[in-house]
């Protein structure tokens, strides 16, 4: 039986694309940008090029990520918010049988989230 691939879905809130090497080569001004290790995760994963968040701030543009959903169908707009509807990705992947962990001080995306 083959092993289901490993996930991984970093996250990082307020970080310029011009302190991370793997957008040098795209972000004018940037060649001596050097995080090896974010590089390393980057050779081997998925570097998204142009992405649009759902939402400026972090808690509807989390909740979106993880849900698919855009702001105003799942409501998170304060820390206290409950989901109208739909499920996360960690609830489905949890479902599946792999162990979801949430590492974050949790300053904006509420206690929904799975505790690492």
């Amino acid at each position: 039986m083959a092993m289901p691939p490993n996930v991984l879905l970093m996250v990082v809130d307020a970080c310029r694309p011009d302190y991370l090497s793997p957008y040098a080569n795209i972000v004018a001004g940037t060649a001596d940008a050097r995080t090896p290790a974010i590089e390393s995760l980057a050779d081997e994963g998925t570097v998204l090029r142009r992405a649009i968040s759902a939402a400026p701030r972090t808690l509807p543009s989390v909740t979106s990520m993880l849900t698919g959903l855009r702001p105003a169908e799942h409501g998170a707009t304060s820390r206290q918010f409950a989901m109208r509807y739909g499920e996360t990705v960690t609830r489905q992947l949890s479902e599946s049988g792999y162990e979801c962990v949430h590492l974050s001080p949790k300053t904006w995306t509420g206690d929904w989230l799975p505790q690492g």
